[in-house]
């Protein structure tokens, strides 16, 4: 009895620490696709699968294990943005500003960065190319 009783009071107290998070980034979420921009937003493990974010300002935000896989990303702002383990497999990319932003462990497999800005860019393998500065 008193072993259901700890493990009811051990979930309980698991999910109350756990659901703020998630109100946070379904915030950060929904600011994001209301106003088209969300800076320094808390971003981390979303999903943004196919999603249309042309022209969003995300400067500054942690899209740290975010799901971008064939997001439509064209003349983003993702200056000072951290990318580091997110998906972007077959994401159009064109004329994003990736200034100093951090794409270590990304997932890029099948992107095309065509005039994509880079200066102090953080790659995948964990250089940092300075294509743009």
């Amino acid at each position: 009895m008193r072993l259901g009783i700890g493990v009811a009071a051990f979930l309980l107290t698991l999910f109350c620490f756990a659901l703020p998070a998630q109100a946070a980034n379904s915030d950060a979420l929904s600011h994001l696709l209301e106003s088209r921009s969300c800076l320094g937003c808390d971003l981390k493990n979303a999903d943004l699968q196919d999603a249309d974010l042309r022209a969003v300002n995300l400067k500054g935000a942690d899209l740290s294990g975010a799901n971008l896989s064939g997001a439509n990303l064209m003349a983003a702002n993702l200056q000072q943005a951290n990318l580091s383990k997110a998906n972007l497999s077959n994401s159009t990319v064109f004329g994003v500003n990736l200034f100093n932003a951090n794409l270590r462990q990304a997932n890029i497999k099948g992107v095309r960065f065509g005039s994509a800005r880079f200066c102090h860019t953080t790659l995948p393998d964990g250089k940092v190319f300075n294509q743009d500065c």
